[in-house]
């Protein structure tokens, strides 16, 4: 339970109904029963979403930096990540072998394909969710 003073305290549905409405926003009230809930239009506005730009760029700088980590470290160490490298000959002109060039191809290649692949998931879970 956190305390009733500072930023993190929770405040009652009275407290939230008189908020949103000193802004004139009508969104909460009141059942049959006497509780305050949200509107069932308020409701649907306010349900999580993913940031869509935001995601896709976090997941095409997490798989690229996997990728050239991997591909660098199979530069220094001979077979390091040799079988992961080789899943990844699907790229078109990506042939696996250790050179600087094939690295770079395949991070660039990584992405590419993390922010295509963080666009349509955030985009898919946001049509989903709502």
């Amino acid at each position: 339970m956190q305390s009733s003073e500072g930023r993190g305290r929770l405040r009652s549905s009275e407290e939230q109904k008189r908020l949103w409405g000193l802004l004139g926003i009508d969104c909460f009230k009141t059942t049959d029963s006497g509780k305050i809930r949200m509107n069932w239009y308020w409701e649907r506005r306010f349900f999580m979403k993913f940031n869509v730009k935001a995601l896709a760029l976090a997941c095409a700088i997490l798989w690229g930096a996997a990728i050239l980590l991997v591909g660098l470290a199979n530069l220094i160490w001979g077979g390091y990540g040799q079988h992961f490298l080789q899943i990844l000959s699907f790229y078109p002109g990506y042939h696996a072998t250790r050179s600087i060039g094939q690295v770079v191809l395949v991070t660039l290649y990584a992405v590419a394909d993390g922010l295509i692949g963080g666009t349509v998931f955030g985009w898919l879970y946001n049509r989903l969710a709502a």
